[in-house]
């Protein structure tokens, strides 16, 4: 058995959940009403969510309804990332019960995260590779750096960090990338792999939360730049000016459900059903319409992946 029973623990990000809004389930009769909203103003399309926890232990007791309402709200692809080894483990089964049913058609991803890189070890590299054989499995993934909470020493984080940047290179797949107030320690790190390979990286800065001038200097290592839901938040005016100034080619959305739900859902779960929300403001934000962001970032996300 290529991995332990798959678990659903999630042993990343929930552990600072605290700094994010996750509370709560979007009912049938409320996502029906959001819908009905939605589609008065047009909004409803063919979605990519670049980036969801569909492992996590929120989802544990309605995962088949909750990809059920995605396919009504137009979401017609799923990215789900893992965190762990065990996180890829659960990943592959749920890849393995829901992602060959049609929409929305569900990718994985395998890596291990910044906040548990203290269980990185010499035989973690083979693990992720192995998962990664696997069908469906798209990108390496999520790694990268936290200092904002310094769940695990920085060195650590560096070293696992690197090591799946090396990987991803190695094999030629996407990349995808936590950063949270790491700016300088991660691009140091993929510039490095840059200059190793001399050619630019595969992968995306996902929940982009930093400045235009930031973004710019990931577009120019080759990364693509997701938003999320936080572009929805009255405070959060850098990341729609970073949002507007990407090129188009650069751009991505996603949920990182379950957490980070847009404004109008703050202090409930997140799911791929909210997505077109986000996408809806990154329209706003870009002076597109929405089915034209809906079409560019998921056209992004297949030339990316490899859908």
């Amino acid at each position: 058995m290529l991995f332990p029973e798959a678990s659903r623990a999630r042993i990343g990000p929930e552990r600072h959940a605290a700094d994010l809004e996750e509370s709560g389930i979007v009912r049938a009769a409320e996502f029906s009403r959001r819908r009905t909203k939605l589609e008065r103003r047009g909004i409803v399309a063919c979605w990519t969510d670049t980036h969801a926890h569909l492992d996590a232990d929120a989802f544990r007791g309605d995962l088949p309804a909750v990809l059920e309402r995605a396919r009504a709200a137009g979401v017609s692809r799923i990215v789900c990332a893992a965190t762990s080894v065990e996180s890829a483990g659960a990943t592959m089964a749920i890849l393995g019960e829901h992602g060959r049913r049609g929409a929305p058609e569900v990718y994985g991803t395998a890596g291990i995260h910044a906040h548990d890189c203290a269980t990185f070890g010499p035989d973690s590299l083979g693990r992720i590779e192995e998962a990664l054989a696997g069908d469906r499995f798209v990108a390496v993934g999520e790694t990268g750096m936290d200092f904002f909470r310094d769940y695990a020493p920085r060195d650590l984080q560096e070293a696992a960090f690197r090591a799946q940047a090396e990987l991803a290179a190695r094999l030629d797949i996407p990349l995808i990338v936590h950063c949270r107030a790491a700016e300088d320690a991660v691009y140091r790190v993929l510039a490095a792999v840059v200059d190793s390979r001399s050619r630019r990286i595969r992968g995306v800065m996902h929940c982009f939360a930093s400045t235009p001038a930031w973004a710019e200097k990931f577009r120019g290592l080759g990364l693509h730049i997701s938003f999320s839901a936080i572009i929805t938040y009255p405070k959060s005016g850098s990341v729609r000016e970073a949002a507007a100034a990407v090129d188009a080619d650069g751009l991505l959305i996603e949920t990182d459900c379950p957490y980070l739900p847009p404004q109008s859902a703050r202090g409930k779960r997140n799911e791929p059903a909210l997505l077109p929300e986000t996408g809806a403001k990154l329209a706003e934000i870009r002076g597109w319409s929405v089915d034209e962001t809906a079409a560019r970032t998921s056209a992004n996300a297949a030339a990316l992946f490899g859908f």
